[in-house]
């Protein structure tokens, strides 16, 4: 009887353990939280140098790419990091009321940036910007690359 009740006890204080870490929100959103916004607006720029002017480019390597119109569907997972199809993983960062950001870097020659923000009202994403960075110091210029994607 003894070893019944033991066995009882370590199981709830499992599902009790799962279902408190579980309840954590990043920002007003759950972990497995799902949300879709459309992408309303893509700007893909090269700059040379620090007094260079930035010039469209297209979307460089290793960056997602998404076309205006696409219906992103976005999972909050583990930790609050920030996912979707496509090459979006970024970790939370924090929030405010009106807002989650994300951000991540990193690279030494080489240095990207990932950095997403959420609009949000009662706890609904409105909208957000994507924004991708890559600074690329190992010519005699350096050379920076940003792609922003605007969602609504």
């Amino acid at each position: 009887m003894k070893s019944l009740l033991n066995r009882v006890l370590v199981v709830t204080a499992l599902i009790l353990t799962s279902t408190s870490a579980e309840a954590k929100t990043y920002g007003g959103f759950s972990v497995r939280d799902t949300f879709k916004l459309k992408v309303a607006s893509v700007t893909s720029t090269k700059q040379t140098g620090l007094a260079g002017v930035p010039t469209p480019n297209p979307i460089p390597a290793g960056i997602p790419s998404f076309t205006k119109g696409k219906v992103i569907t976005f999972k909050i997972a583990a930790k609050g990091k920030l996912t979707a199809r496509g090459g979006i993983n970024i970790p939370f960062a924090h929030d405010t009321r009106d807002v989650n950001e994300y951000n991540s870097s990193s690279g030494t020659t080489v240095i990207v940036t990932h950095n997403a923000e959420i609009e949000k009202k009662r706890k609904e994403a409105v909208a957000g910007t994507l924004s991708f960075f890559i600074t690329d110091t190992s010519g005699a210029e350096a050379v920076y690359y940003s792609v922003v994607y605007t969602l609504k």
